[in-house]
């Protein structure tokens, strides 16, 4: 897919060209020999226009309008959801993970419900888990596996009488750890349940559901542009537009990624021969170095349309 720049100068691929490459890898690889192809351009780029199968390149210009249309439509899709995550209760909303002392909540945002009522902790410096997923849980019950284990070592070793001090200091919980870890889960499908509930009486399911459908759309029709032989100057520069959209999701300019380097000189290369929305989003890229990039007519997404 990523050897469409040397195919659309009609220069012959390598024989030892490895079939399977990374996108990352095949995108670098490609990218490089576009310079070099720049001489025999010259001469080839009236081919990019007059492809072996003639319908092509207006076929991806239809494609490509299609796949833009929905650009709007997911946009507006995807800030239904968040104006219904904001419609939830404070403890189904995504929110920090962690419980200062002070009662202040910090840490990352999750999006496990939150467990209500909890206390905060007593001492300066440690943090209460206000917000605990499944892999959590996994990861205390091991760890409170061990505590009961060394508890367990250490009555046999010195007694109960002698090792009581210890096991207070490292028994947190009257329970095992098995028996805290079984109640712990409960009590998070409980919380889970509870918000699946809120999620679907504020309507964040079925906004939920149509980002989905939407996004399957969009990628049946990339789908269809990325089988296409990259014979025109449109499907090439369409090839490229779908490969790097997962990179659009910055407030960074474009241009400022130094592995966007390569990609700036290929659509330099290609824009003449370019066409319809396809040279509009192109001219967009190249003629605004400093737009954020996922502000971009080209970028599939990423917030407002």
């Amino acid at each position: 897919m990523w050897n469409l720049a040397v195919r659309a100068s009609a220069t012959a691929l390598p024989k030892d060209l490895p079939t399977s490459l990374s996108r990352r890898a095949a995108l670098t690889g490609a990218l490089a020999a576009i310079p070099a192809l720049a001489g025999a351009a010259i001469v080839t780029t009236p081919s990019l226009a007059s492809p072996a199968h003639p319908d092509a390149g207006e076929l991806v210009l239809a494609l490509w309008a299609r796949r833009h249309a929905l650009r709007k439509q997911i946009a507006d899709a995807m800030g239904e959801e968040i104006a219904a995550e904001a419609r939830l209760p404070a403890w189904a909303r995504s929110g920090p993970q962690m419980m200062a002392h002070d009662g202040t909540l910090c840490g990352g945002n999750v999006g496990w419900p939150a467990i209500q009522g909890m206390a905060p902790p007593t001492a300066p410096g440690v943090l209460h888990m206000v917000r605990p997923g499944p892999p959590d849980l996994r990861e205390k019950f091991y760890r409170d596996r061990r505590r009961d284990e060394l508890a367990d070592r250490a009555e046999a070793a010195f007694g109960k009488i002698a090792a009581r001090p210890l096991v207070n200091l490292l028994a947190i919980s009257t329970d095992n750890a098995l028996t805290t870890f079984r109640r712990e889960w409960r009590e998070l499908t409980a919380r889970l349940r509870a918000k699946t509930a809120e999620r679907e009486r504020v309507g964040q399911v079925a906004a939920q559901a149509s980002i989905d459908s939407l996004f399957e759309k969009c990628d049946a029709i990339n789908d269809e542009i990325l089988a296409l032989a990259p014979e025109t100057a449109c499907i090439a520069a369409a090839q490229i537009l779908i490969q790097v959209n997962p990179d659009l999701g910055s407030n960074d300019p474009f241009s400022h990624e130094p592995e966007h380097a390569g990609l700036v000189v290929a659509l330099t290369f290609l824009r003449p021969s370019l066409s319809g929305l396809l040279r509009a989003h192109v001219d967009e890229i190249l003629d605004n170095p400093e737009m954020p990039a996922a502000s971009l007519q080209a970028a599939i997404g990423f917030g407002d349309a």
